[in-house]
């Protein structure tokens, strides 16, 4: 393989399909405006910021735009079928994450999680949004959805999406991905770990996005209210204590897509996460400019930082390689002896 650095486990594609259905529903409810993408324009990015491997997604909100219904069951496979076929016509420099139905159709999310795992099988994980409607992803109403998924020994990309505040937009019109985003994932994040519905889940491993949001910073203060005695959730069905809060929380992987700055490196290394830091761009989301600055932050981190080794090419590279070989994925051999 060529000497490329990265693998990109938040890369985001945006199929005509996808394109189409957000038209028809009047734009992206987080206000953020829909970029342009081409298979051509993503391998001329990766191949800019030394991506060796793109591990694509459908972004948020995903098949959500379409409904809880026939429509989004629809277009979550029209969807799964077109990025497969992405990844078929360039083996070895794309893979990709497979799309669900909105979770409020759980039938139709099982159903698909099928067709995936069992059918298809060509993703690598799934992606799915921080929230479905009102719930949370720790929801009773989705333990089926998990049990499938720890069934399938899968990897799950938690993505933040938007949801109903008020007011919407900060400043009148600031799109939501800017700064509710990282705290829509600290928000489930959170809910998987207190509903207790993460530990129900050993075989699975979540991709959290952005760093995990601010879960890295809030965690211990989420922590002290089971300092006194464990918390209960399910009007007492489910019990979590200190042991399985920290245990669990150990687990979530999180990528640096849009998390390259010295703060933020600074804060995942204090949370001792440094063995599941994966890379990330978020193109075309991120613009080009804008995630070839994070990438250069990340990288003169690495290279000046005294604890640079903890995130440079090779120790990111290398988890991911090893996150995707657990569960049966080989994305063959990387040349990572870059220093970054």
């Amino acid at each position: 393989m060529a000497s490329r650095s990265f693998i990109d486990t938040h890369i985001h594609v945006i199929p005509n399909s996808y394109r189409d259905a957000i038209a028809a529903a009047g734009g992206d409810p987080s206000g953020f405006p829909v970029p342009s993408w081409s298979i051509g324009t993503c391998l001329e990015f990766v191949n800019s910021v030394d991506i060796q491997h793109a591990v694509l997604s459908v972004t948020s909100p995903g098949p959500s735009i379409a409904g809880n219904g026939i429509e989004g069951r629809a277009l979550a496979r029209t969807l799964n079928d077109e990025v497969a076929t992405i990844a078929d016509n360039n083996p070895g420099r794309i893979s990709f994450f497979a799309s669900t139905p909105d979770w409020t159709d759980v039938q139709g999310t099982l159903d698909e999680l099928d067709y995936i795992f069992s059918t298809q099988k060509k993703a690598l994980g799934v992606i799915v949004m921080t929230t479905y409607g009102d719930r949370l992803l720790g929801d009773a109403l989705f333990q089926p959805i998990w049990k499938k998924l720890d069934d399938y020994k899968a990897i799950v990309f938690i993505h933040p999406t938007w949801y109903d505040i008020k007011p919407k937009y900060i400043a009148g019109n600031l799109p939501q991905p800017l700064i509710e985003y990282p705290f829509g994932t600290t928000r489930t994040a959170a809910d998987l770990l207190m509903t207790g519905r993460f530990g129900q889940c050993p075989n699975i491993d979540i991709i959290l996005s952005h760093a995990g949001g601010v879960l890295p910073y809030l965690a211990t203060r989420l922590s002290a209210i089971l300092l006194a005695k464990p918390f209960s959730s399910d009007g007492g069905k489910t019990v979590v204590t200190m042991d399985d809060f920290q245990q669990n929380l150990k687990r979530f992987y999180m990528d640096l897509a849009l998390s390259g700055s010295l703060p933020q490196l600074e804060a995942l290394i204090a949370f001792e996460s440094t063995d599941r830091l994966l890379f990330g761009s978020d193109y075309p989301y991120a613009s080009v400019p804008g995630s070839k600055l994070n990438t250069a932050s990340l990288v003169t981190y690495a290279q000046n930082n005294p604890k640079g080794h903890l995130v440079n090419a090779s120790k990111l590279t290398n988890n991911t390689l090893a996150l995707f070989k657990k569960h049966g994925f080989d994305l063959g051999s990387f040349n990572s002896s870059s220093s970054l």
